[in-house]
């Protein structure tokens, strides 16, 4: 009954407003970017707790495992993109020792031991027993041998392709501008053209017109047991 979402898109599509619709929800914040929420937190209806280091998501891993935060049924990281820029930042401090281009350029075994440390973070929060929801910027990756682009979440290396293995839902999150010249919010479920997204439920049609977690539970799991 857990939902495993990672949602990407384009900086500004709503992608952390569509988050805050779950029910219960802490909203780890390691962009610095929660004004499109404001309202929520001020109104107590989303708890956010600011991310500056690499090591207060490890803080709060533990404390999410001793029951600090018991009352919250989903988990939200905004964004992935930004916490794997965090895990570099700590590894170069950690390691002082290796020797790094002009001083502060990064080293071909940073980058093998991020990926690898990504990987596990990722799986690790994925396994908390309730709703976790990652977000992610989106970006073109070019296929070298036969050229074709897709656009996936943005991590570096193979890390995009294997994390979205991790959970059940990738959507991809667009906005287009209707008759009414209204926006319109549609989160994509297939990868149709050359955007990736996946469900692994069949539940959600191809995508969904003004989004919400709510909606996308009541979809997947039983209306219910969804309500209680």
């Amino acid at each position: 009954m857990h939902l495993k979402i990672l949602i990407h898109g384009h900086p500004g599509v709503g992608k952390t407003v569509l988050a805050s619709t779950a029910k219960d929800a802490l909203l780890l914040d390691v962009e610095g970017g929660t004004l499109s929420i404001l309202d929520k937190i001020e109104k107590k209806q989303i708890t956010v707790e600011k991310i500056n280091e690499f090591e207060d998501l490890e803080k709060i891993y533990t404390e999410l495992k001793s029951g600090k935060y018991k009352d919250k049924k989903t988990i939200i990281l905004d964004s992935l993109t930004e916490i794997q820029k965090k895990l570099m930042d700590k590894i170069v401090k950690d390691h002082p020792e290796i020797k790094r281009a002009y001083g502060d350029g990064l080293a071909l075994s940073d980058w093998g031991y991020n990926i690898e440390r990504m990987r596990r973070f990722v799986r690790t929060y994925r396994d908390l027993p309730m709703d976790v929801i990652f977000i992610c910027l989106s970006q073109i990756v070019k296929d070298e041998n036969t050229g074709a682009t897709t656009l996936m979440p943005s991590l570096s290396g193979k890390l995009a392709s294997d994390i979205c293995g991790y959970v059940d839902i990738v959507g991809y999150l667009y906005a287009k501008e209707n008759k009414e010249e209204e926006v319109e919010r549609h989160l994509l479920f297939q990868p149709i053209s050359k955007f990736f997204a996946k469900d692994r439920s069949g539940k959600l049609g191809i995508s969904m017109e003004n989004p919400s977690i709510i909606k996308i539970r009541e979809k997947i799991f039983d209306k219910n047991e969804v309500k209680k």
